[in-house]
């Protein structure tokens, strides 16, 4: 097998691997038994709030930060899902590995500037905490990836 076929069957591997993933978890319930946050919905905001102990002025200006950073992430999403269709779309044809690689390439420089805005959002609300609440933010901060995922 030369190597063209080689990266042709890997990426698609890969790709079916990735389909196959999001489907499963598409299909969990949010904050179901299932996860480790157990029933009921979870509010971030309300968790981070809690724990943090925000006073009114401090809430004010982290809802202003989640704004920001939702328009921040939807955009990336966007452009994200585009990248994705896009590749979704070479299924119907005979692509070259180079396409594939770039489309893949894409997807990770998005996935890349999300987690990038994520991670400039949450040492924005850092910023916010007064000297007493710095430690339960460190707490918080290995709890921080369940308290995003969808």
């Amino acid at each position: 097998m030369n190597k063209v076929k080689l990266l042709v069957v890997v990426s698609t591997g890969l790709l079916l691997a990735n389909v196959i993933l999001i489907v499963l978890f598409l299909q969990r319930p949010p904050g179901g038994p299932g996860g480790p946050e157990g029933p009921g919905p979870r509010d971030p905001r309300k968790i981070i709030i809690e724990r943090l102990g925000f006073d009114q002025s401090q809430q004010i200006k982290y809802d202003q930060l989640i704004d920001i950073h939702r328009n921040g992430i939807d955009e990336m999403n966007d452009s994200l899902n585009e990248a994705k269709r896009a590749l979704m779309s070479t299924l119907t044809q005979l692509p070259d590995s180079i396409t594939i690689n770039a489309l893949e390439n894409k997807i990770g420089k998005y996935q890349v500037k999300i987690e990038a805005i994520r991670y400039e959002h949450f040492a924005a609300i850092r910023k916010l905490c007064k000297p007493d609440q710095l430690h339960d933010f460190d707490e918080l901060v290995d709890e921080l990836p369940r308290l995003i995922r969808k």
